[in-house]
């Protein structure tokens, strides 16, 4: 399963071999990755936004086993995936994987529906970050003045400055990101300890082991196994960055090894503090009764169920205001991670204009004008909040499906080819069962929960507000982008540079030890296989 890892100095060697220069510079270490991974899931905080969604599914009890079976799942997604960036470690990611297996006949147009949905994944999650951010504000002024109604456009002001402020951190601050990273996890974890700490020690008293553990409460309609699935939404929407350090593989030393081992921290981070965050906050709410109370009582519910549980506001807006102050580092690394999506796509020509988009601030050494791009996209999304917040949700609520397609093109087509096509890096799941039981299994969930999670909450008959508009969303977005593919996108999109010496010079450098170097590799001009 582990190979030798490619030297720090044969990074620029690897980027030529997968056609591309090196214009960012490897300022992350190994630990400062691994923080920006954890703290841009931050699946504890994720979670707090989306729950009430899944409550429904099967209550505490059905929402603390969705959150351990999406997990599971996710991993062999998250193994799958730190396979393929050891073998092809760019910042483009899931599209360049899907392009660079697909072979010279599918190579372009996959990668570029791959592209696509990656990118508009990452652009309508990172939106929706920001609007849980701005629902979490007037949920916190809510606790002190109950008389107060907030207005979707109040939300729209706590979205316009988080995206702006960040996108200017962002753009000016690049050099101290590594710094900011791991004071981030700091904030984070600390934040987290803080809040399972309160969880167990303030509530006047607690929920029965059987309300967290076994109660299962289906309000859906829907049949319990069908329900279940339902309500593993909320959670994979919480973990579904699992390719965010991919995007930065060009900021890191060796990034053949080092991505994989983020991706893999990062998984096994969001699940331990998302569990343990669960568990606290179920058997502080007491009962359901509580929580459905807070839910449609505040904008941030968490703290509704403190403010009952704890029978004291001070104390439930100290702690509103700690969660919120951790989910900060969030906003900023799905904000990094989105840019340098766009910037790769940009790269590879794929996007109108593409040429601007992908050219990278050498003062800064950042891709600033992607930055604007994405930061400019999340301000119109937030305009849409305020004409329509049905609108708004049914975009958002299509990251989840889009994001994880994305992951699963690429998956397929490495499996669907015999897992033949690329030079093994330093993660390797091996030629035998194992990769092709890892690959599968992962394929497996990703079709199974897309085909729920397009299923409306609420068995039918639904209204417009409880239907779930996630297929056409996708579909849609989906129909747009074939579209947009014959009208221009096959003329100006290069696709990932590879050529016909790529897979041997990568198999080359794999095998190498840390004194051989592989010369005189330089990026391609046009796509080969």
């Amino acid at each position: 399963m582990w190979r030798s890892s490619v030297t720090g100095k044969d990074d620029a060697t690897v980027l030529a071999a997968l056609g591309h220069k090196e214009e960012l510079n490897r300022q992350f270490t190994p630990f400062s990755m691994a923080a920006t991974g954890v703290i841009t899931a931050s699946a504890w905080t994720a979670i707090i936004g989306t729950f009430i969604t899944s409550i429904y599914n099967g209550g505490a009890a059905g929402l603390l086993y969705a959150w351990i079976v999406d997990n599971f799942f996710f991993l062999f997604i998250a193994l799958s995936m730190a396979e393929l960036t050891s073998a092809m470690p760019t910042a483009a990611g899931v599209y360049h994987w899907s392009a660079a297996l697909a072979g010279p006949k599918y190579s372009r147009p996959v990668g570029f529906l791959t592209g696509y949905f990656n990118m508009l994944g990452w652009t309508l999650g990172l939106a929706s970050l920001y609007s849980v951010a701005g629902l979490e504000v007037t949920g916190l002024y809510q606790l002190y003045h109950p008389e107060y109604k907030p207005q979707p456009w109040h939300v729209f002001i706590v979205f316009l400055v988080l995206n702006w402020s960040f996108a200017a951190f962002i753009q000016f601050g690049n050099r101290i990101l590594t710094w900011y990273t791991k004071l981030g996890l700091f904030v984070n974890v600390g934040a987290w300890v803080t809040i399972i700490i309160c969880l167990a020690v303030l509530p006047k008293s607690h929920a029965t082991s059987s309300f967290v553990w076994t109660d299962y409460t289906n309000s859906t309609g829907w049949p319990t196994g069908m329900s279940f699935i339902l309500g593993m939404v909320a959670p994979a929407f919480a973990i579904g960055t699992i390719d965010s350090s991919t995007h930065m593989a060009e900021e890191v030393p060796n990034p053949s090894k080092n991505i994989p081992k983020t991706i893999m921290v990062q998984w096994f981070g969001s699940f331990i503090m998302g569990l343990c965050f669960l568990i606290a906050l179920f058997y502080a709410a007491g009962n359901l009764d509580t929580i459905l109370t807070a839910s449609t009582a505040n904008n941030f519910p968490v703290v509704g169920i403190m403010q009952i549980a704890f029978d004291d506001t001070r104390a439930a807006f100290a702690c509103g205001l700690v969660i919120f102050l951790a989910a900060i580092p969030g906003c900023v690394g799905a904000q990094i991670a989105t840019v340098r999506c766009v910037w790769a796509f940009a790269r590879d020509g794929a996007l109108p204009f593409s040429n601007f988009f992908s050219k990278v601030d050498e003062h800064n050494v950042m891709p600033a004008r992607a930055n604007i791009l994405i930061t400019t996209i999340s301000t119109a999304l937030g305009a849409l909040y305020v004409a329509s917040t049905i609108a708004f949700n049914a975009l958002v609520a299509s990251y989840a499906v889009m994001s994880s397609t994305s992951y699963g093109i690429a998956i397929a087509v490495h499996f669907f080819t015999g897992r033949k096509r690329a030079a093994p890096g330093w993660f390797y799941l091996g030629d035998g069962i194992v990769g092709y039981g890892v690959n599968a299994i992962a394929l497996i969930y990703i079709f199974v929960t897309n085909v729920f999670f397009c299923l409306p909450y609420d068995r039918p008959p639904v209204t417009a507000s409880s239907m779930n508009y996630t297929s056409l969303v996708s579909y849609g977005m989906a129909i747009l982008v074939i579209i947009w593919w014959f009208i221009g996108g096959r003329r100006i999109y290069k696709g990932p540079k590879l050529s016909s010496e790529t897979y041997q010079v990568l198999e080359r450098i794999a095998d190498s030890r840390d004194g051989l170097q592989v010369e005189n590799v330089q990026p391609t001009t046009k796509a080969e296989n």
